[in-house]
């Protein structure tokens, strides 16, 4: 098990036993004998911990973070909250000087640096953006820099507008 899931699990199953504990104050939680008090306590320390541990790991953490105008990520990684996997992205980047882009087909995760694969791609003065069968594996970790480019229908699209529309 990577470790950053087995740390968000212990803290998930620790929050869930602190709720839990507290809803141990509530009256009619006080009445349970005793090993089915601490079952209760084991199921809603598991479920509480695991729907904490949803809510932290979501988009929607990003979302209460941006309406208290905290900028920086939760995320281990950048590129955890820049991806969008439900639209396609178009990344262009420069790599030692050669111009790369292309849609977004796979992209390595758990990492600052990932490696991509672009389909139907443009390299330096290769053009492929027609191609079906034939993909580019780049190391962003070279690159000199990076632009991404998100569907119009794309949530990040409203992050990025509302940006714009804040610039003083």
């Amino acid at each position: 098990m990577n470790r950053e899931v087995e740390h968000l699990f212990i803290s998930s199953f620790v929050v869930g036993f602190v709720i839990c504990n507290i809803l141990g104050l509530i009256p009619p939680m006080t009445e349970l004998v005793n090993e089915t008090k601490y079952i209760v306590f084991i199921v809603f320390s598991l479920i509480l911990g695991l729907i904490s541990g949803k809510i932290f790991t979501s988009t929607y953490i990003n979302k209460i973070c941006d309406m208290l105008k905290i900028r920086a990520t939760v995320s281990h990684y950048i590129w955890d909250d820049l991806c969008d996997n439900k639209h396609p992205m178009y990344i262009i980047t420069s790599i030692n000087g050669v111009k790369h882009e292309g849609y977004v087909h796979f992209m390595e995760g758990l990492t600052n640096s990932p490696i991509v694969s672009l389909a139907s791609y443009i390299a330096g003065d290769e053009d492929m953006s027609m191609s079906e069968n034939e993909v580019i594996v780049l190391d962003l970790s070279n690159a000199d820099w990076i632009k991404v480019r998100y569907y119009n229908e794309s949530y990040m699209c409203n992050d990025i507008k509302e940006l714009k529309n804040n610039r003083t």
